[in-house]
């Protein structure tokens, strides 16, 4: 069987040429060639279901796409950290690893550097939880689209966790290192995510990871990998997104979404006249009688948001057990009703036009372009979509979408196809040297 890295060099074959670049970036940046340096690989992800359910204690499905984040670094014998990303400029960004004085380091949202919140912050994280790290120098370079709501910002975070526990020898389990780096987009970084993109990006292997985000007992969460062969099935997944729409997750639709979401737990309560901790407790059926009653005291609107989310979670439940038996036309269906509900219910199309526009386009003409699914994906408020279709129509699907979008609103749509890839790695020199 094939190791995991065997697996991604296979699937992007420009690894080792990209370490080689980022071999001689730190020689350049840092004044000596790295000789006692460690290389991790993590993904991007898609979700194909769930999103906004994770914060609310509900299912997933997702699975890793093929672009991915390199970062290589060695430890240094003091407390400081030097980081450089080739995907931003030529500058070094400093921080002390010091868990206060890291809150005084923090970089202000919009600032050049804000993006070095993320490691930033996952070594404020890794300390607070009790691993003792050294100072490192590292670079780091992306092939993952930003701000196309494929979890860009969560490979930064998981790769320099990884690499910070490596450099300074210390020990912790993927669960556990999933847990940092989430408290750290939560409490550092200033973004009220769940554990959707750090766990897929740790944890799913090839697979589809469908994740319940409910704590058990020790347990921060449970999962489990679904395996199913899309190739096998004439089918991929393509991911599309407009690169010159971003959203920022620390804006306020984000926020304002899982604030309803905690306030309608209380009121929910006094309606069912039973315990609810969060909307996963739930069901469609019990919902429906008490939905007018809801809606008088949170407002229409909102009630619209905690309908989605809780319908959503019966979607997921249904999607995963399709996947078990390999039942890829459930799954598609219950994606397109799922990515209505979404972007018009829950208003991930707010202020967004274009994603109810590529929604609509598609649905149109599913038929004719071996549609089986198609939905939003990622935070919202962008027009990332996911779809799931014949393989062999995939060339028309892509230059079909872009030609509409292009002349809608004179722009580019860029759209890739994609099956699960492996999750986060260590790249071993020897096994790049062998190939």
């Amino acid at each position: 069987m094939a190791s995991r890295i065997e697996k991604w060099l296979k699937i992007d074959k420009s690894i080792p040429q990209r370490i080689a670049v980022l071999e001689s970036k730190y020689a350049e940046l840092y004044g000596k060639n790295p000789r006692n340096h460690t290389v991790f690989l993590t993904p991007g992800r898609a979700e194909a279901l769930g999103g906004h359910t994770d914060y609310n204690e509900g299912f997933t499905i997702s699975a890793n796409i093929p672009q991915n984040l390199l970062i290589l670094g060695e430890a240094r014998e003091d407390n400081i950290g030097l980081v450089n990303s080739l995907n931003q400029d030529n500058s070094v960004i400093p921080f002390t690893v010091d868990g206060k004085k890291l809150i005084l380091e923090k970089s202000n949202p919009g600032d050049k550097d804000a993006w070095s919140n993320y490691i930033k912050g996952v070594v404020w994280g890794l300390l607070k939880y009790g691993i003792p790290l050294k100072g490192f120098n590292a670079v780091l370079e992306s092939t993952i689209p930003t701000g196309a709501g494929v979890s860009s910002s969560a490979a930064i975070e998981v790769a320099a966790a990884k690499l910070a526990v490596g450099l300074s020898k210390a020990e912790i389990t993927d669960l556990e290192l999933v847990k940092v780096c989430r408290e750290a987009e939560n409490s550092y970084v200033g973004v009220p995510c769940g554990y959707l993109d750090q766990a897929t990006i740790t944890l799913s292997d090839g697979n589809w990871l469908f994740i319940s985000h409910r704590a058990d007992e020790n347990l921060p969460f449970t999962f489990k990998n679904i395996p199913l062969d899309l190739q096998a099935l004439g089918l991929s997944m393509v991911v599309g997104f407009d690169p010159e729409i971003k959203h920022i997750l620390t804006e306020g639709k984000f926020k304002a979404r899982k604030k309803a979401c905690d306030y309608s737990i209380l009121i929910l309560q006094e309606l069912l006249g039973e315990k609810v901790v969060s909307l996963r407790d739930v069901s469609p059926k019990k919902l429906q009688p008490f939905y007018n009653k809801l809606s008088g005291k949170l407002g229409e609107r909102r009630a619209r948001w905690i309908k989605h989310i809780v319908e959503e979670n019966e979607r997921v439940k249904k999607a995963a057990n399709a996947l078990i038996k390999g039942d890829t036309i459930t799954m598609g269906k219950l994606m397109t009703i799922a990515g209505k509900s979404a972007i018009f219910g829950y208003e991930l199309g707010e202020d967004t036009d274009e994603l109810g526009f590529v929604y609509n386009l598609v649905v149109k003409e599913k038929k004719a372009w071996g549609v089986k699914g198609i939905r939003n994906m990622g935070g919202g408020f962008n027009p990332t979509t996911i779809a799931l279709i014949e393989t062999d129509k995939v060339e028309r699907y892509k230059e079909s979408v872009s030609k509409y979008y292009q002349a809608a609103f004179k722009r580019e749509y860029r759209l890739f196809d994609f099956i699960p890839a492996p999750a986060t790695v260590r790249l071993k020199m020897d096994s790049l040297e062998r190939i």
